[in-house]
């Protein structure tokens, strides 16, 4: 940028959506915002969502009316020609500015912009669907050549799990020194909570008052093996009456409409879609996080990183997008995702242990703080 790394810059941040429920992309690219401006004149720019949250301090807010059709595109170049930022930190995943992924002309006006003199900097959340049912082999080879305009637009582009920032280095092999990884940081603030308040938030749930109580959230969302959690849970629950099982993020029926096997019954407390406020609050009556991946942990799961900066210690997978070298050290080693026995057992170490599970959950917010804290992500 113009004005130099260590001074102060104008930035742009563009997503799909503002302030939309259950929108990760959204909710990390306000989390990054809200930091950037700490040093920084930061701007967001997207859709008008449903929620619209105070910004009487940090950044700015642009909402950008017409969708990102014909119309909308124009309106982004209308604030962006107003606006002037230093830089343009766009962004990406297949499906966010458009419902099958098939968006030509924003990246064509990237392009554009690119050309005009706007440094712009995307962030790959997840580059493109895999070919693995009869649909995505359609849209796939599609979002593919759609991706390569998108870094053709970038000057620099910043890729959320390292399996995925290698890929596309061979692939772009011309382009590989402006392709980084950049893990994602964690979606809910920490709120603090009392020992009563932990109480009285358990009996409000109907959870265990002195026993042991297991997370997940948001269990529904891609490659979460909720049906794992849920034989897990089915099994343990049978030997000890001392559990309970939180779900966040979703509620009773969505599960069992999902998974008919799904827990039910006393000591399972479903809370649907809430604020953050009051997931953090949640989170702070666990004991111990389950997210367990088809795919493995990696640094793009903000779910878990959540889960980490509440300090949970957190049973989870290793499979083939884990991040090598950063999870080997992993609080809680990490299991095969087939190995269902290996995952029982490793929630049964805590479950039994409360020694193991505080030495487990100090570290956990030590490997947060090291890998995942947004005053590391910012720099």
């Amino acid at each position: 940028p113009p004005n130099g790394i260590g001074q102060r810059m104008h930035i742009c941040i563009l997503t799909g959506k503002l302030f939309q429920p259950r929108d990760g992309v959204g909710d990390y690219a306000w989390h990054l915002a809200r930091t950037l401006s700490r040093e920084h004149q930061v701007s967001v720019l997207g859709e008008s969502g449903a929620e619209w949250r105070p910004v009487s301090d940090g950044p700015r807010v642009f909402p950008v009316e017409g969708g990102w059709g014909a119309t909308g595109r124009r309106r982004l170049a209308r604030i962006l020609r107003d606006l002037k930022p230093d830089v343009l930190n766009v962004q990406y995943t297949p499906f966010l500015y458009h419902c099958w992924g098939l968006n030509l002309g924003l990246p064509l006006l990237l392009l554009r912009l690119r050309m005009q003199g706007l440094p712009i900097i995307t962030t790959v959340h997840e580059p493109f669907v895999p070919l693995t049912i009869w649909k995505w082999w359609i849209l796939g080879p599609i979002q593919r050549v759609l991706l390569c305009l998108w870094i053709a637009a970038s000057h620099k582009v910043v890729v959320s799990i390292s399996a995925w920032t290698e890929m596309l280095r061979r692939a772009f092999r011309w382009r590989a020194e402006d392709i980084r990884w950049l893990a994602v940081g964690s979606n809910l603030t920490p709120v603090p909570v009392s020992a009563e308040e932990r109480r009285q938030t358990r009996e409000s749930w109907g959870l265990p008052q002195n026993g042991v109580v297991l997370a997940m959230l948001n269990p529904l969302g891609t490659g979460k093996q909720f049906d794992l959690v849920s034989r897990v849970w089915r099994r343990l629950a049978s030997q000890r009456d001392d559990l309970g099982l939180l779900i966040v993020g979703a509620t009773r029926k969505e599960a069992l409409g999902r998974l008919p096997t799904a827990p039910d019954g006393d000591r399972t407390a479903y809370t649907g879609f809430v604020p953050d406020e009051t997931a953090s609050r949640l989170l702070g009556c666990a004991d111990v996080g389950l997210a367990p991946y088809v795919d493995g942990l990696s640094t793009r799961r903000s779910s878990t990183i959540s889960l980490m900066a509440h300090g949970l210690p957190i049973v989870s997978t290793r499979g083939e997008l884990t991040d090598p070298g950063i999870f080997d050290d992993f609080p809680v080693p990490l299991v095969a995702p087939e190995d269902e026995a290996a995952f029982e057992r490793a929630v049964e170490v805590l479950i039994a242990s409360p020694g193991e599970r505080a030495k487990a959950a100090a570290e956990t917010r030590r490997f947060f703080e090291r890998y995942f804290a947004w005053e590391v992500l910012e720099k």
